[in-house]
């Protein structure tokens, strides 16, 4: 850490940099000495089309302001694209620090008129992609340590209407994440969750959105995203840290006393009889 700048030094790829949540980590972190790849090939809300002045318009912002960044326009969701990614820090920096996976499209409809292409594009990307980017970024992080931030989602730990493949990709991202801090833990790596209420080009057109607009600025899921990715937090692994507006909390999954039957098998009356000791968390 030199001159208070937590992230000197450090290399860090965001995919889903160009725009949002990604745009405002890559500024922010370029700020603290952060070595930016601005990962994101300018694809629309829905994954479609590709636009190269998405990323480059960040890098360029970044360099204005005395960072260093590059940009790559590869897709996350081919193996190849995650190598091209990888490769893009490795050619221009050297090394790789940290990840942070920012992208992700929606498609939402309520779930029997959701087509099977729809489940499967939004699982493809926010799932399957940061498994696949996610998997080439440890192969290097496992040398020297590192750290890497899943963007999931409320909706994954909660539910929402007319998002069953945003929350399903969302909750298996917490799966996901959970399962990368334990098995890569000795060797220095931590993997955290981050699930953010923020007013972007994905959720614009949400009610909770038409008011509060500074409350729900995604430049408040910038600082965390930071504090997650420098060595002040080598302590937390495997943590989700929810953010609405300017409150930091978190969700706990606990498990109650329950109740065990003494002798013989459960019967569906009796379960019934004791539903409020299985559920009760007192």
């Amino acid at each position: 850490m030199l001159n208070g700048k937590i992230l000197d030094g450090k290399v860090i790829i965001v995919t889903g940099g160009g725009g949002g949540i990604g745009s405002e980590i890559c500024y922010y972190i370029s700020s603290l000495g952060a070595k930016v790849v601005v990962s994101d090939p300018g694809s629309n809300i829905e994954g479609e089309g590709k636009d190269p002045t998405v990323a480059d318009t960040v890098v360029e912002k970044i360099r204005l302001a005395g960072g260093e960044a590059v940009a790559n326009y590869d897709s996350i969701t081919s193996e190849q694209g995650a190598r091209n990614i990888v490769k893009t820090a490795l050619d221009n920096f050297g090394r790789i620090d940290g990840l942070v996976n920012c992208a992700g499209n929606v498609k939402d409809n309520f779930t029997t008129d959701m087509s099977l292409e729809d489940f499967r594009k939004v699982i493809e990307v926010n799932l399957i992609g940061a498994f696949i980017i996610g998997k080439e970024c440890l192969k290097h992080m496992m040398e020297r340590g590192g750290s890497i931030i899943n963007m999931t989602s409320v909706a994954g730990i909660l539910g929402n209407w007319g998002q069953s493949n945003f929350a399903a990709s969302k909750a298996g991202l917490i799966g996901l994440t959970k399962t990368w801090a334990i098995e890569f833990a000795k060797y220095g790596i931590r993997a955290n969750l981050i699930a953010p209420t923020a007013k972007t080009r994905l959720t614009k057109n949400l009610p909770i959105f038409t008011e509060n607009i500074d409350m729900f600025h995604p430049r408040h899921i910038a600082p965390v995203t930071a504090f997650l990715l420098s060595d002040i937090s080598k302590e937390i692994n495997g943590a989700l840290i929810v953010i609405y507006g300017t409150k930091l909390f978190t969700y706990h999954i606990v498990a109650n006393e329950g109740i065990t039957k003494k002798t013989g098998d459960w019967t569906p009356k009796e379960i019934r009889e004791k539903f409020k000791s299985i559920f009760e968390l007192i």
